[in-house]
């Protein structure tokens, strides 16, 4: 079947569709949240890695819950540090914070 038959047929290339179609099911973010999990797994140093439990990825924020206290400053303290290499990491600028704690319209999770 030529090309010309195709398109008199009204089908369109799936390299069309797919941007589409990964926005509209929701799951480009959770690639997103993927890739920045991966990220985070290969750039951050062991002791925050071993003790922020990376929960959620929204908006180019992504959460954390500390083992204690004294991990959520030293996140805030390293934050500027991590994110310009996250986002090196991952080839575009996709994180734009690093927070701990709960996510703004969302109930906290239990473990």
């Amino acid at each position: 079947m030529s090309k010309t038959e195709k398109s008199k047929r009204g089908l369109i290339p799936l390299a069309d569709l797919l941007p589409a179609a990964l926005q509209h099911f929701g799951l480009e973010e959770k690639i997103n949240e993927t890739r920045a999990r991966q990220a985070w797994e290969r750039v951050a140093p062991a002791d925050l890695r071993s003790n922020l439990r990376f929960y959620h990825f929204q908006a180019g924020t992504l959460y954390f819950q500390p083992t204690a206290s004294l991990w959520a400053q030293a996140l805030r303290l390293a934050k500027g540090e991590l994110i310009p290499r996250l986002n090196e990491t991952l080839g575009e600028e996709l994180v734009r914070d690093l927070r701990v704690g709960g996510i703004r319209g969302r109930p906290r999770r239990k473990e």
